[in-house]
């Protein structure tokens, strides 16, 4: 994958092994089986091409088995690993992590993740004073612009947005999510355990449902970026580590192009919830021109049940030209059915 990126302006990539002791925010079964022997080559490639690795720690929970002395020998040893990998910086969403990383390996630059959900100034500047170097900015914040006018005139440190995640507005399943994943990829307690996507099921039956809920969610398209860099944001990431090489190259392009003329849902991660990669609706990225400006002065978290404006563009610009998705729909409902009402988990 590396070689295929050759010569965009791409400042890191990021990845970590798919189980660690800390954990991060894919599930397992998403991720390919990387051993350390190759995690060790693929950073030395990436910083001989001048791109620098950012190793991901980022679930928000470890079960409290950081204050265990057996396991914190174990996270003490794999931090010790990650740092002579010579990686050039660290993600995390546990501030002890962030404390403990800071004072025991100042080598690292440290990132908090944006399972941190930092979404206002007070919370910035308290992971900022910490010693965090660089802030992945809440997804939610995407279409606030006045919280995000206050966060970088605030703020000294890096600030980065997310740009192509499809997660649904204000998610309820979001923290859930996040526990769950993170816990997935930890090799004992609930690593060991089965794994059910309760929460991507629901919101995918969510936005197959209400096509508005794929419009209100926090993505930027490309073309939307000098929006964000007339406001001095450092850095925009991309999702999708998960993804075959041949999907995160057209999504790149399509970033630094600042340009996509196909379906935006190509573009977004989480928007494909099939290993074929299938994506079931079409958004037609041309009639989103112009989109961003409804947002500019307005509050969304207060606003929203009152304004018809996404599901008024949803209905121009959304399509389920796939013939397969409501047996699919009803295929995810009825798993859902059967995870609430316990036949999946007795089977």
């Amino acid at each position: 994958m590396l070689d295929a990126l050759r010569g965009l302006p791409i400042s890191d990539v990021y990845g970590s092994l798919s189980q660690t002791p800390v954990g991060s925010g894919r599930p397992k079964l998403l991720l390919p089986e990387v051993d350390r022997a190759r995690a060790r080559e693929h950073v030395a490639s990436a910083r001989a091409q001048g791109i620098k690795f950012n190793y991901l720690l980022n679930a928000p929970c470890m079960g409290n088995r950081e204050f265990n002395k057996a396991f914190h020998g174990e996270l003490l040893e794999h931090l010790q690993w990650i740092d002579s990998l010579e990686v050039d910086a660290v993600t995390v969403s546990m501030p002890y992590l962030l404390r403990l990383i800071k004072r025991q390996f100042p080598r690292l630059r440290v990132k908090v993740s944006v399972i941190a959900q930092v979404d206002s100034v007070p919370k910035a500047r308290a992971y900022q004073d910490l010693g965090a170097d660089e802030i992945n900015v809440d997804y939610m914040c995407n279409r606030d612009f006045r919280t995000l006018e206050a966060l970088r005139r605030s703020l000294s440190c890096e600030l980065t947005l997310l740009c192509n995640d499809v997660c649904l507005f204000q998610c309820p399943y979001r923290q859930y999510h996040y526990n769950a994943t993170g816990h997935s990829t930890q090799p004992d307690g609930s690593g060991k355990g089965p794994y059910f996507d309760f929460s991507m099921v629901s919101c995918t039956i969510e936005k197959l449902r209400n096509p508005k809920q794929l419009i209100r969610s926090r993505w930027i398209r490309p073309e939307d970026l000098p929006v964000y860099e007339q406001l001095s944001f450092d850095k925009f990431k991309l999702s999708g580590r998960q993804m075959p090489t041949a999907w995160i190259v057209r999504l790149v392009n399509a970033y630094v192009a600042q340009s996509y003329s196909g379906n935006l849902g190509d573009l977004l991660s989480g928007s494909i919830p099939e290993p074929s990669g299938r994506v079931h609706y079409h958004i037609d990225n041309r009639q989103l021109d112009g989109f961003l400006d409804h947002f500019k002065n307005r509050d969304c978290s207060v606003e929203c049940h009152q304004c018809n404006y996404c599901e008024t563009v949803a209905n121009r610009v959304v399509t389920f030209p796939d013939p397969r998705v409501e047996p699919y729909l009803r295929s995810y409902e009825g798993l859902l059915e059967g995870l609430v009402n316990s036949d999946v988990i007795r089977m």
